[in-house]
């Protein structure tokens, strides 16, 4: 059976992540979220640049973010804002959320936090 990780977060998906699926965990929505342009690049702070490992000025150089970018750059504000669990309509966020579940949750896409909190 294949399993399925939201590519931010890697919160376990029923489906695959799909365009118009927003994550309950982070709130973001595939192929959407992702699609960054160079100008939205101000909804970025520089912590959210600087946990990512970019450069503004590096990145302005792209019509449109590469995904892999993208993902990075949504991550690194995820956590910088604490790994808040953003919906929970369904009753999916566990009862003991917090930073040590999301570092599990992380792992299932091969990210640590420590990568964006340590630099």
């Amino acid at each position: 059976m294949s399993r399925y990780f939201c590519s931010i977060c890697g919160k376990v998906l029923l489906e695959e992540f799909a365009i118009g699926y927003i994550c309950a965990c982070c709130g973001n929505e595939s192929c959407v979220s992702d699609d960054i342009l160079p100008e939205e690049l101000e909804k970025f702070t520089n912590q959210d640049l600087n946990s990512a490992g970019y450069v503004k000025s590096d990145l302005e150089k792209y019509d449109r973010m590469p995904v892999e970018v993208a993902h990075r750059l949504l991550r690194a504000k995820w956590i910088n804002s604490g790994c808040k669990w953003k919906f929970n309509d369904e009753n999916e966020m566990p009862n003991d959320w917090g930073l040590e579940k999301a570092k599990q949750q992380l792992s299932n896409i091969d990210e640590d936090v420590d990568d964006y909190i340590n630099r």
